[in-house]
Order: structure tokens, then sequence, then C-alpha cells
């Protein structure tokens, strides 16, 4: 074979090898607009709160409020109760027992706070003191021994008005009539208090409050 046949033989087989390396140009393709299904993606709708829902919540953050309340009034409640009954006034009663000697009995003074009651003076206010012969001193006398006490809280103190000291019994008493103040002080606090009026009579011999027995 020639040198000539030879290199056309050589030109031919690479012809040959280029044309199979060569990819063929794919097929179009159209898409059928009839024949293709096309579904839209699904999209959550936005749920509207029905009315009833709304006002169970309404309801339910109320009790929820109402509840906390309560629980702050519970919580409070022994710190109030403390601070109300720090202020009360003591409670002065008349002594038991039946005596002809009106003025030899103790009166006592209560403190119902739950803060004791320092600097406590007791002074006794004669209103009218009749005797068996019908002679009165009727005035508006004040007269204490000046002691000075402290009352602890839910205790009680006694005191006896000191007639005797300062006026002169001119003889048996057939009726009497009393108030008895009282100076104190609550956690430093100036305070008074007077009682309500107290009479004895010569037939029951003891101390009531009310209106004066006739």
């Amino acid at each position: 074979m020639s040198r000539k046949s030879q290199r056309n033989n050589k030109s031919l087989q690479m012809v040959k090898k280029t044309k199979a390396s060569i990819p063929l140009p794919k097929e179009k393709t159209t898409l059928q607009p009839n024949n293709v299904d096309i579904q839209p993606k699904h999209q959550k709708k936005k749920e509207i709160p029905s009315f009833t829902s709304l006002l169970s919540r309404i309801q339910s953050h109320q009790l929820f409020i109402v509840i906390l309340i309560l629980g702050a009034l519970f919580a409070l409640k022994p710190i109030y109760d403390a601070a109300e009954t720090a202020w009360l006034e003591p409670e002065i009663l008349p002594p038991p027992g039946q005596i002809a000697d009106p003025f030899s009995l103790r009166f006592k003074l209560y403190n119902p706070s739950t803060i004791k009651i320092t600097e406590a003076q007791i002074i006794c206010r004669q209103k009218i003191v009749t005797y068996e012969d019908g002679n009165s001193e009727l005035a508006d006398n004040e007269f204490s021994d000046g002691t000075i006490i402290t009352i602890e809280p839910k205790k009680t103190a006694l005191y006896m008005c000191p007639y005797n000291r300062f006026f002169v019994i001119q003889g048996s008493i057939a009726r009497a009539s009393i108030t008895i103040r009282t100076k104190f002080k609550t956690l430093g606090y100036n305070r008074s208090t007077e009682s309500e009026l107290f009479n004895w009579d010569s037939r029951s011999h003891q101390w009531e409050k009310g209106n004066i027995v006739n």
C-alpha cells in the first residue's frame, strides 16, 4: 500500500472517531397543557377564632387575675388583722364583787391589742357621790395616785380609785358615779380613752355601767 493511501485511511478513521464523539442533539419536548395536570400547592388557611373561644380565653384570664387577688388578700390578712388590732383601746371593766365601800374595789383594764400599752396612767373622775344622810358631792374632780404601768398584749391590769386619799368620806355612801380616763402610749404615740359612766349604789353594792341608778 502506498503512503498516500495510508494517509487517506488514517484521515477517514479520525473523521469516524470525531463523528462518534460528537453528541447528537436531544429532541425537544413540548408540554401539552391539556395533557398535564398542574395542581397548586396546598396553602394553610388562617383560622379565625370564634366568639366563644375568645370569650373563654377572656374568662380564663379574668379567673386567673381573681385567683391572684384572692391569694394576695389571703396572704395579707394576718398583717391587716395585726395592724388593725394594734390600735385597739384598752377596755375598762367594772370590778366584780359586792362591798360596802365602792372605792375599795379594783377596776380592770384589759389590753385587747397585739402590742403592749406603755406609760399608762389611770385617772378617776368623780361625777357624784351621795351619802345616806342625803348630802351630795356633785363635782367633776379628777384624782389619781400617779402610778405608771405597762399592760402586755391580751393581759389585764387592776386599778383602784384612791378616793379616800383626796376626799373626806362624810358617812356611808348611798350612790356614786365615776368615769375612768386612761392616758397611754402605743408604739410611742400618745393616746387617751375614757370609759362609760360607772354607777354604784348601796342596794346592789357593785359597780355597773349605765345611767345613774335612782
